[in-house]
């Protein structure tokens, strides 16, 4: 066992006033009645074997074995994380304080962070909890331990055992909502994913043209109509799709579980999942004041989706708690911009970027990327969830009654910055989260004709 510091244990009040009842015994024994002398000696070797149990349970303390798991979850579902207490000394520890820490950007909903234990020697004891996932990766542990003993005498200073787990949660995907999404566009007539040019398969026939390939000529329709006929085949037509998402604490501000990150973390992977099927070519870029997290280049298809969906289950939250951030908001969007810029291929692209309202210096610097964007003959949206008092979830009746307020205020706050961003002109979706997914799409599909 390793040595514990003596300055590890420390007396509590109960423990002093116990020394000086002590010296009171001992006093009166040199003046009254020597046998107090004796008691008051044996009362000091209690409080020194008392003192020797919290140091050799702290010292069990050190030596204890933790495992935190790392699950994988979808976001809006619970998460449960078991973790494991082994006691691996001959020791028992009595009374142990326990303290767990974990991300405050995920909540806790059922168990308790705070607990007291009794761990027997060579055993272990298993901590159950339940969490609310949320996108993004959130840290569980290490934990805090404080030993004492039963009576209350000596308490040892915080001690921080195990390791972090981590808790790593996918964006939510309705299938249904990706279905209805098809549906629209097809019955809306927005689907033509078909143009002329090089392929294998027949698109139309017209009339020759100097400089047509002689490969091409149907001469079945020559010999019936004495005319040359040239076949136009099919290509497919691809995509370029820019994701930017602003996943700044600005974008934290809400009810758990439906603040704009949420709101745009569910729209963008339901959106790619939408993308993924009809085979176009997606980015993501994540900027915060944490850094940037990016996929690099563009992904196509069912691949571009898990890469997307990957990367914004790896936001880590555990850096916003971080004293010194790395960017402010402003300097944050332009890092992210210049990154998109410098994976541009030699196509048209549309780019969408998720964000909220800000000061005017984030106004600024969004409208100077924008401007950037544009000399690279991108199409840009700036996509902002509005988040209305009937979309209140997940607080109680009076709690909402106080929040449709603020919610309000954030309200005209938002309106007020778009009505900004567009009297420069910016093409700027500004609506419900529900409604957000199907008029990205109509912009989509009728970019691509």
């Amino acid at each position: 066992m390793s040595m514990v510091d003596v300055s590890s244990i420390r007396m509590t009040f109960r423990a002093k006033a116990f020394i000086l009842l002590i010296a009171l015994f001992f006093i009166f024994g040199l003046v009254v009645d020597r046998s107090f002398i004796s008691f008051s000696i044996a009362l000091i070797v209690f409080i020194a074997c008392v003192r020797g149990y919290v140091a050799l349970a702290l010292g069990a303390v050190m030596r204890f074995g933790i495992d935190i798991p790392s699950p994988i979850a979808i976001d809006g579902s619970y998460v449960d994380v078991d973790i494991a207490i082994r006691n691996n000394m001959f020791v028992p520890v009595a009374f142990l304080e326990i303290s767990i820490d974990y991300s405050p950007f995920i909540k806790l909903a059922k168990g308790s962070k705070a607990l007291l234990l009794f761990i027997p020697s060579k055993s272990y004891i298993v901590v159950k909890l339940r969490f609310l996932a949320r996108v993004g990766t959130h840290y569980i542990g290490p934990l805090n331990a404080v030993v004492r003993d039963p009576l209350g005498l000596f308490r040892s200073i915080d001690v921080s055992i195990g390791c972090r787990g981590y808790v790593k949660v996918f964006p939510k995907v309705s299938e249904a909502e990706v279905r209805k999404l098809l549906l629209y566009t097809r019955a809306s007539g927005l689907v033509r994913s078909r143009q002329r040019g090089s392929g294998v398969e027949f698109h139309s026939l017209r009339e020759y043209r100097e400089g047509d390939d002689m490969r091409r000529i149907d001469w079945k329709h020559f010999s019936a109509l004495q005319r040359l006929f040239v076949k136009d085949m099919e290509r497919e037509t691809m995509s370029y799709i820019v994701f930017v998402v602003d996943a700044t604490k600005d974008m934290l501000s809400g009810v758990y579980g439906y603040t704009p990150l949420d709101h745009c973390s569910r729209i963008v992977a339901s959106i790619a999942r939408y993308l993924a099927l009809r085979g176009d070519n997606t980015m993501l870029t994540i900027y915060s004041e944490a850094g940037l997290i990016h996929t690099q280049r563009f992904v196509k298809g069912v691949k571009g989706f898990n890469v997307i969906s990957s990367i914004l289950s790896s936001i880590d939250f555990s850096k916003y708690v971080e004293k010194n951030a790395k960017y402010s908001r402003s300097s944050a969007i332009t890092v992210a911009i210049n990154s998109v810029i410098s994976s541009m291929p030699r196509e048209r692209v549309l780019v969408f970027i998720f964000t909220s309202s800000g000061d005017e210096s984030y106004k600024e610097a969004l409208l100077r990327n924008i401007e950037k964007l544009k000399t690279m003959k991108c199409d840009i949206y700036v996509v902002m969830p509005i988040i209305t008092a009937f979309e209140v979830k997940g607080l109680e009746p009076w709690q909402q009654a106080i929040y449709r307020i603020k919610v309000f205020d954030d309200m005209k706050r938002e309106l007020e910055f778009v009505k900004k961003l567009r009297r420069y002109g910016v093409n700027v979706v500004a609506t419900g989260p529900k409604h957000i997914p199907q008029t990205v799409i109509s912009i989509v599909e009728q970019y691509r004709t």
